[in-house]
């Protein structure tokens, strides 16, 4: 299937690994990243994902030959690592820009970096980062999305098929997906992160909305009023102070 493909890029996807079956493709790259470095924009891609990893320690599972699960390798060096979290907007707009042209509303980015649609989960982004000295290394940016897959045995989720009602041809999905990651990319390279978050906040799931939230001390009323430099959630809480968060701090309730 992703012999395929057809890209318009300078580098992403240009080298490819592909595995039929692999417990994730994040673990797959890092142990090619173990052997010897990659091109840059490397993809390592396979058509069944049987232990994909999620945020917070979650398992991301998929239909084979239904969805997309990738990961991309790439060397981020002109990043300091406090800046670490302009990549995962970057990568997470780009996502929402091509799956937008499928979906005519409601879909949010979750942060920090899950998509939603209608209050379902479409999909998921996990970036693993090496660090040398204050600056980003490598990074893994692994993508987990639902695409054709009509039934899930858990609640919650949802797919491109289900939001859109058409199906979508999976080559020709991951090439736009990986133009708009590369274009995104040298964009963040060249320009910095200045434009990035005015553009994340407008997707934004939840932004600016009062929401129940949990947090160590309880459940509470607050509202996401945006992001810090270190990427962490700030939530207005109980109509009052703001409040830091970091990614396993705090959890959307309703």
């Amino acid at each position: 299937m992703w012999e395929k493909i057809s890209i318009n890029t300078h580098f992403f996807g240009h080298d490819r690994v592909y595995s039929a079956t692999c417990p994730s493709t994040n673990q797959l790259a890092g142990q090619l990243l173990a052997k010897k470095k990659l091109t840059e924009g490397t993809l390592i891609i396979t058509a069944h994902q049987t232990h994909g990893k999620g945020q917070r320690g979650s398992t991301w599972l998929s239909i084979p030959y239904k969805n997309l699960t990738f990961s991309l390798v790439l060397y981020p060096t002109f990043l300091e690592v406090a800046e670490s979290f302009s990549l995962t907007m970057s990568v997470s707009l780009a996502v929402q820009q091509v799956l937008a042209q499928y979906i005519t509303n409601g879909l949010k980015i979750k942060w920090p970096n899950d998509l939603y649609c209608q209050h379902l989960k479409l999909g998921g982004i996990l970036i693993e980062n090496a660090v040398q000295g204050k600056r980003l290394a490598t990074s893994i940016v692994g993508i987990g999305l639902n695409i054709n897959q009509e039934n899930f045995d858990f609640e919650g989720a949802t797919s491109l098929l289900q939001m859109s009602g058409q199906a979508v041809a999976l080559p020709r999905l991951l090439s736009q997906l990986l133009e708009t990651l590369e274009k995104n990319y040298l964009q963040l390279k060249a320009h910095g992160s200045a434009d990035l978050q005015e553009a994340y906040y407008k997707h934004l799931y939840w932004m600016g909305e009062t929401h129940t939230f949990q947090d160590q001390e309880g459940r509470f009323k607050g509202k996401i009023t945006g992001i810090d430099q270190y990427g962490r959630l700030v939530i207005q809480r109980n109509g009052s102070h703001l409040k830091h968060y970091e990614l396993k701090e705090v959890v959307f309730v309703q």
